[in-house]
């Protein structure tokens, strides 16, 4: 056996022992996918008030309930699609169904006692103080108590999408033309507030 033979013999048997070094074929998978989506809803919010409850201290001599804290401020923002106008704010009083004030009993203050003014940051409307005995609710509105109603306000909306920061709207309220001779009690009700669009 010659010298390239032994040497050639030697290749092979490295070849067949050890492999050639030769890359093997890459193997790839079929493709998969998965759909992707979101779906992002309108919607208006409103926040908390800055205060849960207002007391109001009666002065019999003047027929006037002064109101604790005299203002306070409710956070409003939307998020809102094309076809809107603006956003309606609506607020009413009540006691249980009553329109007004109650203390039980029969004793009741009408809500044509109870005054509120209303006003927004971004100057839409600006409502002065007049009593909440409105009759007319508005398409959406949920609760709303005939006879509870206060003066609604109106914000135009130029441009849809997301109004935030948003909006800061500030109420103050009053009792007004209160009788002398009001049975003693604890007359108690509560303001509601919703807002819808038109």
């Amino acid at each position: 056996m010659t010298k390239f033979s032994k040497l050639f013999s030697i290749l092979v048997a490295s070849v067949l022992l050890f492999g050639a070094g030769v890359s093997k074929a890459q193997v790839v998978s079929n493709v998969q996918q998965v759909s992707l989506s979101m779906l992002v809803g309108e919607s208006i919010t409103r926040g908390p008030p800055s205060t849960s409850t207002i007391t109001y201290t009666y002065n019999s001599l003047t027929g006037i309930g002064t109101a604790n804290p005299a203002t306070f401020t409710v956070p409003l923002s939307w998020s809102l699609g094309p076809g809107h106008t603006g956003v309606k704010i609506v607020s009413w009083i009540s006691s249980n169904g009553f329109a007004g004030l109650s203390a039980g009993g029969g004793n009741n203050i009408p809500a044509a006692n109870f005054f509120e003014s209303s006003t927004d940051a971004q100057g839409n409307f600006n409502n002065t103080l007049s009593p909440c005995n409105g009759t007319t609710t508005f398409a959406g509105v949920t609760g709303f108590v005939s006879g509870g109603g206060c003066t609604p306000g109106s914000i135009l909306i130029v441009n849809t999408g997301n109004n935030l920061p948003g909006d800061t709207l500030t109420f103050t309220t009053a009792l007004q033309g209160l009788s002398s001779s009001l049975t003693p009690g604890g007359y108690t009700a509560t303001l509601f507030f919703q807002a819808v669009t038109f």
